[in-house]
């Protein structure tokens, strides 16, 4: 972290900086939400975990519960695990949550279908983001904005961009020796940064949010 700053600083002066905070990753992950039996969960956790679900950090097994009623009404061909065909059934349920990786999805959703008592399994999938713990780099707020042909003059000054123009400015940057990978970019995107600024003190690479 110090040495990034201390590269930033070759590139901005302090009068120009407004804000320096620090730039992490954020991982995309899925949440399965289903409605059980509460007798069933505990056997859904298991073997759902086994099938890489539930891991949060150094923790296993993670999951939620929550009680509530549900109601479903098995047709003349069903063959229900509670209530008669062909009447409206109330039913206690566990409403049961759990997330893993989006690799893993498939498998965990396989052993989910497994192992639910239900003949029809109500479950939702969801998409959201993690902040990862590790420190990217640095995020740079300017007290003005920058044009790009001047931010581009500032990384390499040896270069004649006479002549060139480009119409984008940036306020907000992205400071990082990490790869340029389309996670890192997502992550400077939801930031809402303009550009990433990665390399060393050697040399600079300037990539676009678009």
């Amino acid at each position: 972290m110090h040495v990034i700053k201390k590269r930033l600083l070759n590139v901005f002066s302090k009068s120009e900086i407004l804000t320096v905070e620090k730039f992490c990753r954020f991982s995309e992950k899925k949440k399965i939400v289903t409605y059980v039996p509460e007798e069933y969960a505990d056997t859904l956790l298991a073997e759902m975990s086994k099938a890489g679900a539930g891991i949060i950090g150094n923790y296993e097994m993670c999951s939620f519960r929550m009680l509530g009623s549900g109601t479903f009404k098995p047709g003349k061909d069903s063959d229900p695990f509670k209530g008669k065909r062909n009447r409206l059934s109330f039913e206690e349920e566990l409403r049961f949550e759990i997330e893993c990786d989006a690799g893993k999805l498939n498998s965990v959703i396989d052993v989910m279908l497994e192992h639910h008592p239900y003949e029809e399994t109500a479950y939702e999938i969801y998409n959201f983001l993690r902040r990862e713990k590790e420190n990217s780099g640095i995020l740079v707020t300017l007290r003005k904005k920058i044009r790009h042909q001047d931010l581009f003059k500032k990384l390499n000054k040896n270069i004649d961009i006479s002549g060139k123009d480009d119409e984008n400015s940036y306020k907000k940057i992205a400071f990082t020796e990490k790869d340029a990978d389309d996670n890192l970019l997502m992550s400077a995107k939801l930031l809402e940064c303009g550009c990433i600024i990665t390399g060393s003190e050697n040399g600079y690479i300037l990539i676009k949010i678009l």
